[in-house]
């Protein structure tokens, strides 16, 4: 599974004093821009899931082209778990405007701070698939009694018997977040 992280954090940043006109007025104002990126990408990516020798409308369906994850009772399961396939990105704006008034031993502060929280993902839970093969096909010599010994995991995959499975179709998501805040 490959990583990737990027972070982006501009800031500029300045403050002035209003000599002309007050010479007890200070005023800062602060521009802010942070941009963050996260990466998961499974070794699978591009993968067709038909040359496994399941139905092209799965794979046209995919949201995303990985291997699927395919659990075998007694096995240890192959394929990327759950959203391994995951892109976040992460972006917040922000403007500050900050004013001191001094009169004599007093000083009177406000300030303005208006932020914007924007988050993008893309992380699909199974987006090519789940199949779960256990026991239930092969408790021979009679499938309708089952037993807890009976039957072999390995020999429903090779029948390609799955007792269970999902297949999901994940919508990416966007929010925007907003945050104004007056204060004195």
């Amino acid at each position: 599974m490959a990583v990737g992280i990027r972070n982006q954090s501009p800031i500029r940043t300045g403050s002035a004093t209003r000599k002309p006109l007050r010479s007890n007025l200070v005023g800062e104002f602060r521009l802010g821009y942070t941009r963050s990126i996260f990466k998961l990408t499974p070794l699978s990516v591009g993968f067709d899931i038909t040359s496994l020798g399941l139905p092209s409308y799965l794979q046209a369906a995919a949201t995303d082209a990985i291997f699927p994850r395919i659990n075998i009772a007694d096995f240890t399961a192959i394929g990327p778990d759950r959203a391994s396939h995951d892109v976040d990105a992460e972006s917040t704006p922000e403007v500050q405007a900050h004013f001191t008034w001094l009169k004599r031993n007093h000083a009177i502060k406000t300030g303005y701070d208006m932020l914007f929280g924007q988050f993008n993902t893309f992380r699909p839970d199974y987006p090519s698939g789940t199949f779960n093969f256990g026991r239930a096909y092969t408790q021979g010599p009679d499938p309708a009694s089952a037993s807890a010994t009976a039957g072999y995991g390995l020999a429903s995959a090779l029948l390609g018997s799955p007792d269970g499975g999902q297949f999901t179709i994940g919508p990416s998501l966007a929010l925007l977040a907003d945050q104004l805040q007056l204060g004195i």
